[in-house]
């Protein structure tokens, strides 16, 4: 964090990674509260007052981090590809 501060310069994997985390966070703290609120409230979540808004909550970070999960596997491929081609380029020059 504090090199990010510092030089104000932010590369495309940290952005994806980051984004990742805070979704997975929010994720969490979703399920966290709606295990609190099923607990404590039982009555006021069983007639959907919370259970829709809760929902459309756990529904929308889910589906962010699927989204970042899958950006996040796409850069690592292509980081990958990127080494290969590399390597590759060194062996057939070499011959």
């Amino acid at each position: 964090c504090s090199e990010w501060v510092k030089n104000q310069k932010t590369s495309l994997a940290d952005l994806i990674l980051t984004c990742l985390a805070i979704s997975r966070t929010s994720q969490l703290l979703v399920s966290l509260f709606e295990s609190l609120i099923m607990r404590l409230y039982p009555h006021s979540f069983s007639t959907y007052k919370l259970a829709k808004p809760v929902t459309l909550l756990w529904r929308i970070t889910n589906h962010l981090t699927a989204w970042w999960a899958t950006c996040s596997s796409i850069f690592y491929l292509l980081k990958r590809v990127e080494k290969m081609q590399r390597f590759l380029n060194i062996v057939a020059s070499s011959n």
